[in-house]
């Protein structure tokens, strides 16, 4: 149960092994977003990078859902939106990210883009 197979010529690993590889995926295009919005300004396109960071992001990697909540925080590479960046921070805190945790409580305490926490 434990061993790859092949399926109609091709590899297919077995769950844990796909959980990993994906996890592996999600970090890779972190990377590639991080060299698209802050790298050398001959490879640096903010588009891109919010691309690749988004892919990221929807792939569960709490660093880029983070990230990606301080794109829209700040309007860098997107609108800004806060709405947008609470939901990115909520994604990345459920993940455990502590600065995600502490973005999400600045949001609350100063009602930004959700009610404001008046016990804050």
């Amino acid at each position: 149960e434990n061993m790859a197979f092949l399926c109609n010529g091709m590899f297919v690993p077995p769950p844990v092994y796909a959980k990993c590889l994906s996890k592996s995926l999600a970090r890779m295009h972190a990377r590639v977003a991080a060299e698209k919005l802050l790298g050398e300004s001959e490879i640096r396109n903010e588009a891109e990078g919010i691309q690749w960071l988004t892919s990221a992001a929807c792939e569960g990697d709490a660093e880029a859902q983070f990230e990606l909540g301080r794109c829209h925080d700040e309007g860098r590479g997107v609108a800004q939106d806060a709405i947008a960046a609470v939901r990115w921070y909520e994604a990345a805190a459920q993940l455990g990210h502590a600065a995600a945790v502490c973005a999400l409580g600045y949001c609350y305490a100063k009602g930004e883009g959700v009610p404001k926490d008046e016990k804050a």
